[in-house]
């Protein structure tokens, strides 16, 4: 099992969100762990996966006239390190929409980025491999390489590609993309459920844990959900205010 940071598991993200103990659940005999904030934490690989970022989405809302504050990219970063920290990964996958729109290359997440990336406990900048989703995809070039445009390659330290598989498993935007016979870590659909009753229904971000496949909740604040419904192998996760607890949970011989 991980030793988590207990400080940092104790601590209070910069969004004001408590950071709570992750929920562990082993797929095809490697350990995954649920953290709050919506990161999964690969244990075996020491790799967080983390999927829709949608950074430049306010400013992208301003340049359309929607009055929307500053700072959100900034409270998801200080998320992302947190979670970076308490885990001490050494890898990051993003799971495609790491922007939202075409970035003008003057969005504050830039500069905020470069000046301090994300690091481990040890100071030792993190690979981050950065999958192309359906909206990065204004800003890259010939997405079969690491080629990208001048305002996306801004981001330091991003390799980006359009899907990446290891040790069986497939990491991709789309659910379509799973690679055959892997099982496969995407983002794309912002899956919730609503709990509650018919008078009182709350809908919440849920990991949705599926045979062959988990879908991720949207990492990003100021991103929407899509509410899904889950089958009878399923599981899912949700993230709730008193942090990740399992919804619905699979059979045991299922998602392993």
């Amino acid at each position: 099992m991980t030793v988590f940071n207990s400080q940092l598991v104790k601590s209070l993200h910069q969004n004001g969100g408590p950071m709570f103990a992750p929920v562990s659940h082993e797929i095809r005999g490697h350990e995954f762990n649920f953290m709050a904030g919506g990161g999964v934490f690969w244990v075996n690989t020491a790799t967080l996966l983390l999927a829709d970022l949608h950074f430049g989405k306010a400013e992208a809302l301003q340049r359309r006239g929607v009055p929307l504050p500053h700072g959100s990219d900034r409270a998801d970063l200080d998320k992302l390190r947190t979670l970076v920290e308490a885990t001490s990964a050494r890898r990051l996958i993003l799971l495609g929409d790491i922007f939202h729109a075409r970035p003008s290359g003057t969005e504050a997440i830039f500069a905020e980025w470069n000046a301090q990336p994300p690091l481990t406990t040890s100071s030792t900048p993190l690979e981050v491999l950065a999958i192309v989703g359906n909206h990065d995809r204004h800003g890259a070039a010939n997405i079969s390489t690491s080629v990208v445009r001048a305002a996306t390659a801004q981001l330091h330290g991003l390799s980006w590609l359009p899907s990446y598989s290891e040790a069986g498993f497939s990491f991709h935007h789309e659910p379509s993309e799973r690679l055959p016979g892997t099982y496969g870590f995407c983002g794309h659909i912002h899956p919730c459920l609503s709990l509650g009753t018919v008078a009182d229904r709350a809908r919440f971000p849920v990991f949705w844990i599926q045979p062959e496949l988990c879908v991720l909740p949207a990492f990003g604040a100021l991103t929407g959900g899509s509410a899904v419904s889950l089958g009878r192998a399923d599981a899912a996760i949700i993230l709730t205010p008193a942090g990740p607890r399992w919804a619905a949970r699979a059979r045991s011989a299922d998602c392993s």
